[in-house]
């Protein structure tokens, strides 16, 4: 057999081929041909069609060069990576479109001469035309290393931002306006693209770039992308410049996903399509014919990025609250929410600044008195995250792992603010269990850091370049939130106890001259240090509940509140209205603060004003526990009081004033404890401290009432006092005795001596000698007339209970009385009715007179009137067994003078 030349059929895609073949073996030894070993020639049922199994290549992407000038890839960009910058180093910045615009070329791929043969490409009337190979294999040929070459391989030295060693990089470049020098695929007709999480356009949307506009194969014409700034236009295609227009608002990234598109006749000669059934290939035509069938034509990626030198939101905590620690844990887990600018944030740095008390005697810093210490930290990073990184944060690692946040608001997350234990906890570790008030802000950092010159990451340092974030960072505004204490204070160094008088003197626009001394004040010094658990430390009077009525020293069973409650009650040698109940009640301490104090009156020297700023609401005062008395114990109430530093004692100091009603200094035992009123439940008190007893003394209200006589004024003094004592009653009923010597003979006589049943209140005028001074001239002045009127100069008048109208010498009307308010805490008490109005319901008029001046007295010397009251009371004879006291003292227990001309 010997073939025609020339008449065997050219190999074509998409025509039929039947072929008969003889086997021989390897010498070429065969059996003889028989015609019946074949049947009949049947090329419609037996011929094969010849289809292309190799899918369309995706477009060759490259970079642009203008004039033989390269458009070379700048900091983070690649061949499929293509990023503008805009530098918004200040916040108007940021709405300022930025010049700057990046392009890369896409073409179609290059096949082979035989590829465009067995396509038919290069046929000429049923044959290959010689002419027409010729002068394509000239042409469409061209080595992509030569310069002439439409798309040519460079080599390009390539850096990062931090590092300045050079990379040679090969890039394919492609030189504007040059015909292609190679053969493109000749079933690539258009290029399908599609721009994916752009904001302004759809992922479905396909745009279509042709690849003869004019002319046929394989002239086809490259088109170039180009990226540049606008917030508001879609992506599309400019048929007059072959560009493909992406616009990208600030901080977008989006993906522009390229693939070469087919004719319809074109597809039946693809073998993967001809594999399917009937039914598929009508489900799956159009997606092939539109390029988006990655079996037939896959496709390729460009990211392109609009990087931005900050942050566009300075992020701000919209919401902040840091839940009640457990007790002894040292970290705090804030809950926050914040605005943040999610696609240009790549992290937040939680910023915290806090101050510190520091009051040890043995530190140098603090030896002379407490000082402040100003405490910065990172709190903890949040990688910020949207949805494109974290499709679902249930997925866990299969969506990519656990975000660190959650969103829930455009540009709005979420810190440790879900429920889902698989989220990392964000936790700020302090190492200590102290009470503090923070300041927490964040410091977003730039998500496009490897977009940036390695100018703006680094910085000079020492001859050598150190890399930086300052230029690559926006900081937010700060908010406050407190840390609440989570241990048990310290228990309260008490050193000793005194009490205190409180003085207020005033004349009204009548010229009566009014002094209060108030009593029930007691100084309790402390030693240091204070604020062991943070500033605010306050000194609780520990109280039995309000509701208790049992006794204390049997409730509870286990542990009696006589261990560790404030007790009082009367003194026994006095006959007076008895205290109420087996302790004060909160409501008993006027100078009890129970709220945040917003003047900050409370702080100790040195710190900060912002410190005053506590945690609002109330402070928790009642069914409080202490520590360290096992189980059993007792809820208890507390009067916190503010404690303050005392500089020439080198001591602490709280002061406590308690309100006696009726009772005449009465006793008290007060039980303290240092009290944290910002602290996780079970950690404001200390262990308990009991004082040794005190006596509390009572208030005392002078009157002095000018008369219209220019030398008598009228003289009153009220308050709280006793109807008897033991030592009157003792010395009512003594006996008068004699007692007869037996060795000597003499007989004494022995007469029970006299005491007041109340006290004793006296009032005379002093004159000043100069010559002595203010401290010894004041000489009493025998010749003023005193006219007592109460108690009646027989003694048997009793004290009587008095009125407003009495206390401040005046008449006042029902109204004005009525309309008082309950006492205020004022920083600075004032005489008038609004302040005495709770005290005077117990008082009595102690003594009331008028006091005559001789005319004498009124030469311009200095005089002055003195008020003084005493109490009488028996003392040892000097036989201590007799049964007949004799012997009375008295003990001066008010005085007051009133300089009078």
């Amino acid at each position: 057999f010997t073939p025609v030349k020339g008449s065997l059929p050219r190999l074509r895609f998409g025509r039929s081929y039947w072929i008969r073949a003889r086997a021989v073996d390897l010498a070429g030894n065969s059996l003889d041909p028989q015609v019946a070993d074949f049947g009949g020639e049947d090329p419609f049922s037996n011929a094969q069609r010849y289809l292309r199994y190799e899918p369309l290549a995706a477009p060759i992407v490259a970079l642009l060069s203008t004039a033989g000038t390269i458009e070379k890839p700048a900091e983070g960009e690649s061949m499929s990576r293509v990023a503008i910058r805009s530098f918004n180093d200040t916040p108007p910045l940021n709405i300022v479109p930025t010049p700057q615009v990046a392009h890369r070329v896409a073409a179609p791929p290059q096949v082979s001469v035989r590829d465009a043969e067995q396509h038919g490409r290069l046929d000429s009337l049923g044959k290959v035309d010689g002419t027409l190979f010729s002068l394509l294999a000239n042409q469409k040929d061209v080595d992509p290393r030569l310069p002439t070459a439409a798309i040519r391989d460079v080599t390009i030295s390539t850096k990062g931002s931090l590092d300045d060693t050079p990379v040679p990089t090969t890039f394919a470049t492609y030189e504007a306006g040059r015909a292609l020098t190679y053969l493109p695929d000749p079933l690539a007709v258009a290029v399908s693209a599609r721009v994916f999480d752009h904001p302004n356009i759809a992922n479905t949307e396909i745009i279509t770039i042709p690849l003869y506009p004019a002319g046929e194969w394989p002239e086809a014409q490259p088109f170039s992308i180009e990226v540049f700034d606008d917030p508001l236009a879609a992506p599309y295609f400019d048929e007059s410049t072959r560009r493909l227009r992406v616009p990208l608002p600030k901080a977008a990234r989006a993906t522009i996903r390229l693939s070469m598109a087919m004719a319809p006749e074109a597809l039946d000669t693809m073998g993967i399509f001809a594999l399917l059934t009937d039914a598929d290939k009508n489900a799956q035509r159009d997606r092939a014919l539109a390029g988006q069938h990655w079996m037939l034509t896959p496709w390729t990626a460009i990211e392109v990025v609009h990087a931005v030198q900050r942050p566009l939101i300075a992020p701000e905590c919209t919401a902040l609250l840091v839940h009640d620690r457990d007790r002894g844990q040292t970290s705090a887990r804030p809950l926050i929410f914040a605005t943040c600018s999610i696609d240009s944030t790549d992290r937040m740095d939680l910023l915290a600044e806090w101050h510190e008390p520091l009051d040890e005697p043995t530190a140098a810093d603090s030896a002379v008195g407490p000082v402040d210490r100003q405490r910065r930290d990172v709190a903890f990073q949040v990688k910020v995250t949207g949805p494109k990184q974290y499709a679902d944060a249930t997925k866990g690692a299969k969506g990519g792992g656990f975000p660190d946040h959650t969103i829930s608001a455009p540009d709005v997350v979420g810190i440790n603010v879900s429920g889902d234990t698989r989220l990392p906890v964000k936790a700020h570790e302090f190492h200590d269990t102290r009470y503090r008030r923070i300041e927490y802000w964040f410091d977003a950092t730039s998500r496009f850091r490897e977009f940036l010159p390695g100018e703006l990451l680094t910085t000079l340092q020492g001859g050598e370049r150190v890399p930086v974030e300052t230029n690559i960072k926006v900081t937010g505004a700060r908010k406050a939130t407190w840390i609440p204490n989570a241990s048990p204070p310290p228990a309260p160094k008490v050193l000793y106890v005194v009490p205190t008088f409180g003085w207020t003197r005033e004349v009204d626009e009548h010229g009566t001259l009014s002094s209060w001394r108030r009593g029930g004040g007691l100084r309790v010094y402390l030693d240091r240090g204070w604020n062991a658990s943070g500033y605010g430390e306050m000194l609780a009077v520990v109280l039995p509940p309000a509701a208790f009525a049992g006794d204390p020293d049997a409730t509870p069973e286990s542990a009696p509140y006589k261990k560790y409650v404030t007790q009082w009650g009367n003194d026994p040698i006095w006959d007076s209205g008895f205290v109420t109940g087996i302790a004060p009640a909160q409501a008993d301490f006027p100078r009890v603060r129970t709220q945040a104090d917003p003047t900050g009156a409370w702080l100790p020297p040195g710190a900060p004003d912002a410190e005053k700023d506590q945690r609002p609401g109330p402070f928790p005062v009642k069914g409080l526990y202490p520590p360290g008395l096992g189980r059993g114990t007792g809820p208890v109430d507390i009067a916190p009081h503010d404690v303050f530093y005392d500089p020439d004692r080198r001591l602490w100091y709280c002061d406590i004033e308690v309100k006696l009603d009726a009772a005449y200094f009465p006793f008290i035992r007060l039980a303290l404890a240092r009290y944290q009123p910002i602290s996780s439940t079970n950690a404001h008190l200390s262990n308990v401290v009991v004082a040794d007893i005190m006596a509390l003394t009572a208030d005392r209200w002078l009157n002095v009432t000018p008369a219209a006589d220019s030398r008598k004024m009228r003289v009153a003094v009220f308050g709280v006092t006793y109807d008897e004592s033991s030592a009157h009653r003792e010395a009512t009923k003594g006996l008068a005795l004699s007692l007869v010597d037996r060795l000597t003979g003499q007989v004494e006589d022995l007469t029970p001596a006299r005491v007041a049943d109340r006290t004793i209140v006296e009032v005379w005028v002093e004159r000043l000698d100069a010559r002595w001074g203010e401290d010894f001239g004041w000489q009493r002045v025998s010749d003023v007339i005193i006219t007592q009127r109460i108690p009646a100069p027989t003694g048997t008048t009793s004290h009587t209970r008095v009125g407003i109208e009495s206390i401040f010498g005046r008449p006042l009307s029902v109204e004005r009385v009525e309309s008082t308010a309950p006492i205020q805490e004022h920083d600075a008490i004032s005489l008038t009715p609004s302040h005495v109005i709770d005290f005077i319901h117990a008082w009595q008029t102690l003594w009331e007179g008028d006091v005559t001046l001789p005319d004498a007295l009124l030469d311009g010397t200095r005089h002055r009137l003195v008020v003084a009251e005493y109490e009488e009371y028996l003392v040892d004879d000097t036989r201590p067994y007799d049964k007949t006291p004799t012997s009375a003292k008295r003990r001066l227990v008010f005085v007051e003078h009133i300089e009078v001309s």
